[in-house]
């Protein structure tokens, strides 16, 4: 970002501020080219909370002069309109008690680092911008006087797109699954000379709402949203689905697909959804490797506790290829693909707690193999719990829910969808009906909502 009012050499100095002072003296040079080299937004304040200087990116995002801003405290630099409610300026009104910024600086004053999300509301003349940054603050000592170094990271972008990734899996799977749900109607009552093709459709559909779901998934495995759900799992239903699946798939046209005779069959106890998302993918990348007339092996075998999972392919992957594979967005197969591999080491190591790795040779071509535990720890393995709704999760289920009167814009969105839980009060704003609700209302209605301030509890 190129800033629109330079930091001069020559800011005038804060009140406080004398020639040999740690103020000064941290306002040289060199920290002015440091702290300026840095993406984020840089603010250095006293112990009082007020500002004595701010990096170039300060000044460029909320057009100011760095005179303008000494003295001043975090909250009435950017704006937060909450700033103003009190004679005491920001941090003085109950909206600022549960300010992520405040608590940030406040541990910093007391000597621990920390950081906190920080959402709030500037206005603009006449418009209202919601804005969210991860806010960090560390005390720093110069010359027996302490000073605080506060970073400001926008996360608002990420925030948005949380929000349309979740309005847009919840539209699309409820559209997709409601044409599967018609065209499987359809295949009972159409007349029997055209059910073969009706089959071909809801088949074809059944494979878009799955493509669907691997997506979800990798998005919330990333962001170390994705809950597991144990259960125990055969080994051969697995593989025979994996290869059932697979063989009428377009990626397998002229190919074979079939299971080694000697691999093992046993029951593991493991998360079954993601087990057939890792062998589909293995399956999926070999047969996209395997030439017409190839035949892909789909193996399991025992290793002491832990089972192990292997797909091979006739192919050889060149030395160059194979120092970039479990890469995201790795691919030879042009852009926007790359995930698949990705995905394999994703979901076995970081949430089965199991190993992935390939073996690649012109005689025996290449192997990808998964080993997973037979008995997984599920202390350690689970992630977070998730901030979405579980597939199996009741239509009756309930959960607490507030709003952050925050980032609220009262746009109404909440109050369509949920008339029992939320309305718009007589000044206009947003107001919740009750203290707790149905899981599943509640989440469409979060999904909705433009500035993500529906809080669910236990929604992390």
């Amino acid at each position: 970002m190129m800033p629109k009012t330079q930091i001069t050499h020559e800011t005038p100095l804060a009140p406080q501020e004398q020639p040999n002072s740690p103020e000064q003296r941290l306002k040289n040079e060199f920290c002015l080219q440091l702290i300026n080299a840095v993406n984020d937004l840089i603010l250095i304040l006293n112990s009082d909370r007020r500002i004595l200087f701010a990096n170039q990116n300060v000044i460029a995002l909320f057009d100011v002069d760095n005179s303008e801003i000494a003295q001043k405290r975090l909250g009435e630099v950017l704006g937060c309109i909450h700033s103003t409610y009190h004679s005491d300026g920001c941090g003085a009104s109950p909206y600022c008690e549960q300010c992520g910024a405040l608590q940030t600086v406040k541990k910093a004053i007391e000597g621990t680092s920390s950081k906190e999300e920080c959402r709030f509301l500037r206005k603009s003349g006449s418009f209202y911008e919601a804005m969210d940054f991860l806010v960090s603050a560390t005390p720093i000592s110069t010359g027996g006087s302490s000073v605080l170094v506060v970073t400001l990271t926008d996360i608002s972008s990420e925030k948005r797109r949380r929000v349309l990734e979740r309005t847009f899996f919840h539209d699309v799977l409820n559209t997709a699954g409601g044409v599967s749900g018609l065209t499987e109607y359809l295949v009972e009552v159409a007349p029997p000379n055209i059910q073969p093709d009706l089959t071909i459709i809801r088949e074809a559909l059944n494979d878009l709402i799955d493509d669907i779901h691997a997506q979800k998934d990798l998005i919330a495995a990333e962001d170390n949203d994705l809950s597991l759900q144990f259960c125990n799992v055969s080994s051969g239903v697995l593989l025979d689905s994996a290869r059932k699946t697979y063989e009428r798939h377009p990626v397998a046209q002229g190919k074979h697909i079939i299971c080694d005779n000697s691999c093992l069959r046993c029951n593991i106890e493991s998360d079954e959804h993601m087990l057939r998302r890792i062998l589909g993918n293995m399956v999926k990348n070999a047969l996209e490797a395997s030439l017409e007339g190839d035949t892909v092996v789909i193996a399991c075998n025992d290793d002491d506790d832990h089972t192990i999972f292997s797909v091979n392919n006739p192919g050889h992957m060149p030395h160059e290829v194979q120092l970039q594979i479990f890469k995201r967005s790795f691919t030879t197969k042009g852009s926007g693909r790359g995930l698949g591999t990705f995905a394999i080491k994703l979901f076995t190591e970081s949430y089965l707690g199991g190993t992935a790795w390939f073996t690649s040779s012109e005689e025996n071509g290449t192997t990808f193999y998964v080993r997973i535990p037979n008995t997984p720890n599920k202390t350690t393995m689970q992630p977070k719990e998730n901030s979405m709704p579980t597939d199996n999760a009741t239509a009756d289920s309930k959960c607490g829910f507030s709003l952050n009167s925050v980032c609220c814009h009262s746009c109404g969105a909440c109050c369509e969808i949920a008339p029992d839980l939320f309305a718009l009060d007589e000044y206009g704003e947003c107001t919740c009906l009750a203290q707790e609700g149905p899981k599943d209302l509640l989440w469409e209605a979060a999904s909705h909502c433009p500035n993500d301030c529906i809080e669910l509890d236990g929604d992390n």
